[in-house]
């Protein structure tokens, strides 16, 4: 068995980053919370981890010949674009997504 995982170790706002970028919104400002998703728990991302998570690739590398064919920034551009061109059109309410994310207390803190 091995590792499989993104080739590069982006931080949760290095993923934010990226996504605004592809959906041509370069200038965004994230705000940062003091506390660990394990101290406010209804404000956690599942890339909200304590410490890095990073999973190493080169076995796959040296063992399969596997080689990266894209970057996160290139990957998600088309995941972006359809993910935006969905939102007008369907209700996310009971997806993984509506699990995952606590939006209304991130409006209450902002």
């Amino acid at each position: 068995m091995l590792n499989a995982g993104d080739p590069e170790a982006l931080t949760t706002a290095e993923i934010g980053h990226a996504i605004a970028d592809a959906l041509g919104r370069p200038h965004l400002h994230e705000r940062l919370l003091p506390e660990s998703r394990y101290e406010r728990p209804s404000l956690s991302n599942p890339w909200a981890v304590p410490h890095p998570l990073v999973l190493d690739m080169r076995a796959a590398e040296a063992q399969l010949g596997y080689r990266p064919l894209t970057t996160y920034a290139e990957a998600v551009r088309d995941t972006a674009a359809w993910i935006a061109a969905e939102l007008p059109t369907r209700d996310w309410s009971n997806t993984y997504l509506a699990r995952l994310f606590n939006y209304a207390a991130e409006d209450a803190l902002l």
